[in-house]
């Protein structure tokens, strides 16, 4: 949670920076998706223990046995905040802010994609514990952004 809570509050603090006020619907994704990441961090990192450790050993609080509980929460929040993404797409005051507001619906189903694909490479026991790095360097992720920017722009062209 507390990972989860420092990065969003970087967005707030981003805002005030260059005086943009930051959406609830941007909080709302934010917390929920760096929850998710922050998770995978320990997910990872407790799947890496996991083969050489007793059931009971500890690390930062959590305990190996506590991998699935772990990684079913971390799957619940990336796909809660898919759900926020959902509900943003499909909110009212959308239909005023992008031309083609209808594109942007096309970046839910990208994002479920990525988020689950984050998660299946964490349960194969190939993330570093980095998911920001893996990120990074993976191709699919970049394709993933690729495709979500080019609907988003294709959302705001009139």
């Amino acid at each position: 949670m507390i990972l989860a809570v420092f990065y969003t509050a970087r967005i707030y603090a981003g805002g005030l920076a260059v005086h943009v006020p930051i959406s609830p619907w941007l909080a709302q994704f934010s917390i929920f998706l760096f929850l998710s990441l922050a998770f995978v961090k320990r997910y990872s990192e407790l799947h890496r223990l996991d083969a050489t450790m007793p059931s009971d050993f500890k690390t930062r609080g959590y305990r190996v046995g506590d991998l699935a509980v772990v990684g079913q929460c971390g799957i619940a929040s990336g796909f809660i905040a898919a759900l926020v993404l959902a509900l943003y797409v499909n909110a009212p005051e959308i239909q005023r802010l992008y031309p083609r507001p209808d594109f942007l619906w096309g970046i839910c189903p990208v994002f479920v994609y990525w988020i689950a694909r984050v998660w299946l490479v964490s349960f194969r026991g190939n993330m570093n514990e980095d998911p920001v790095l893996f990120a990074s360097r993976d191709q699919v992720s970049y394709i993933a952004g690729f495709v979500i920017l080019v609907l988003a722009v294709g959302a705001m062209v009139a």
